[in-house]
């Protein structure tokens, strides 16, 4: 059982349903012109991308992850949940959730910093972060 806020409940949930207000998605309701993902610049910023394809969001993921374990990219955010889950449940003694949902609300709030604040984002200030919320998440189980 993980414990979360009901704030932390619907950001996973408007993540799963690709509602996260993402370039992409402000692009489909006429509010912005450029889709670039706001860290890498280098492909389409939706849900999916940032989240988990983004090279900051790689290296995240293998940073959270035991040397030798290779996390799966997937197109869809609950199938990489899932089968990610499924491989890395050991290295988390089962809390691989607390992991995941940690990992993913920190990569967007690094995002949501970069571009209101013009703040920088260092991979290894997110792991840690991360790894402090699931813990915490944990602890309170």
């Amino acid at each position: 059982m993980i414990w979360l806020t009901l704030k932390i409940k619907i950001f996973f949930w408007l993540a799963l349903l690709n509602r996260l207000q993402t370039r992409d998605n402000l692009f489909k309701k006429g509010w912005i012109a450029d889709r670039a993902c706001a860290i890498c610049h280098n492909a389409m910023e939706t849900t999916v991308h940032l989240l988990t394809a983004c090279p900051l969001a790689y290296n995240i993921w293998d940073g959270l992850t035991q040397p030798g374990i290779t996390i799966a990219m997937k197109d869809d955010l609950g199938i990489f949940w899932l089968h990610n889950r499924q491989s890395l449940q050991m290295a988390y003694n089962g809390n691989w959730d607390s992991a995941w949902m940690a990992g993913m609300r920190n990569i967007w709030k690094a995002r949501c910093r970069l571009i209101f604040e013009g703040t920088t984002i260092n991979d290894n200030d997110i792991i840690r972060k991360t790894m402090q919320d699931a813990s915490a998440w944990i602890a309170i189980c």
